[in-house]
């Protein structure tokens, strides 16, 4: 007999345990879902979840619509429109406006010229940055 065998128990074929299954957390955090609409009663219409904020757009109007739930527990409904005569402005166009103010207020543009590197303290500047009067004099 070897010594690891117990006559007492003979050997008892050992079965898996039960786990429960685990179920996912619930995540109650704030979550945007965007969708596309063809109208506004679609909008209205959708079914949101409590914690989500649901932005549609539609594209035929060039609306955005924003629909969550209150702290009421009604939903709210809102609409985003373009006012009209408004266009979006280009961003690279902005930038030359604001490049030209700056060189106006400057006195004028370097005729397309590069700008040397100066240091911090200027050109041509006799004092030392670390202090040093005696390596000045």
């Amino acid at each position: 007999m070897y010594p690891y065998q117990n006559p007492q128990f003979p050997n008892i074929p050992q079965y898996p345990t039960y786990t429960p299954p685990q179920f996912p957390q619930q995540n109650n955090s704030p979550r945007l879902v965007c969708k596309q609409v063809g109208s506004i009663e679609e909008a209205k219409g959708a079914i949101i979840d409590p914690f989500s904020l649901f932005v549609f757009v539609d594209f035929s109007t060039g609306k955005i619509y924003v629909k969550k739930m209150g702290n009421d527990g009604k939903s709210e409904f809102f609409i985003y429109s373009q006012e009209p005569g408004q266009t979006p402005a280009d961003p690279i166009e902005d930038l030359r406006q604001r490049i030209a103010n700056i060189e106006a207020r400057l006195g004028g543009s370097n005729g397309g010229e590069s700008i040397p590197n100066v240091p911090a303290g200027g050109a041509g500047n006799e004092k030392s940055n670390r202090g040093d009067a005696a390596a000045a004099s």
